[in-house]
């Protein structure tokens, strides 16, 4: 009877935190919500081919990598999302005033137009930028590794398997392309508030001279 008890208790806890944690509030949490959805689908038909009487042995390399490269998409987007959701709560540390511009990446507002007060944390990282772009290509090489194989005509369970792949790859190449402009975007404000800096510091050195 404990054992109940202590998984209960476990569960209870873990819907607290997730309570706590602001995930909604990810710039792009419908997409990794949805890839999560796809990695589980993804890994249980993947299971599920490869304990079926028409799997062949010789296939087991190319579905064995399927699930852990689906396994690591989910692991993955639950990190991105805990990561921003722990910052959110996260008092920023308060920083000496410079007159230097930031050269590290900045946060992004809050788009709802009010002030400063909340400022959201740093999306995206460079990390997750480059692990967005590198997994559509290796998801959607598995899935013609997975459409080559006889176990994904031969099996339902096969062609949706190669299908979850697939969409798992669409739904990290339109992260990677959000990322990317919102990168972009940091950038260019960076360039812009060191072209004021610049502007100002020469404005300042021209007045001493006269």
């Amino acid at each position: 009877m404990a054992f109940p008890n202590i998984a209960f208790g476990l569960r209870q806890a873990s819907l607290a935190v997730q309570a706590q944690l602001p995930y909604q509030t990810h710039p792009i949490y419908q997409l990794r919500r949805a890839s999560i959805c796809v990695a589980i689908i993804g890994c249980t038909l993947t299971l599920l081919t490869s304990t079926s009487d028409d799997y062949h042995s010789n296939e087991q390399p190319i579905y064995g990598s399927a699930l852990i490269l689906l396994f690591i998409s989910f692991l993955f987007c639950c990190y991105d999302l805990a990561t921003y959701a722990i910052a959110k709560i996260t008092p920023a540390p308060v920083q000496q005033p410079s007159l230097l511009p930031s050269t590290c990446t900045k946060a992004q507002h809050s788009n709802d137009g009010g002030d400063d007060d909340d400022p959201e944390p740093q999306w995206p990282r460079k990390s997750f930028l480059i692990a967005d772009g590198i997994l559509p290509v290796l998801l959607h090489a598995m899935f013609w590794f997975i459409m080559a194989s006889e176990s994904y005509y031969s099996t339902a369970t096969g062609a949706s398997a190669g299908l979850a792949s697939l969409v798992a790859s669409a739904l990290h190449g339109i992260a990677f392309y959000y990322g990317y402009t919102a990168w972009k975007h940091i950038i260019e404000l960076e360039a812009t508030a060191y072209r004021k800096y610049r502007f100002l510091n020469l404005d300042l050195k021209n007045k001493e001279i006269v």
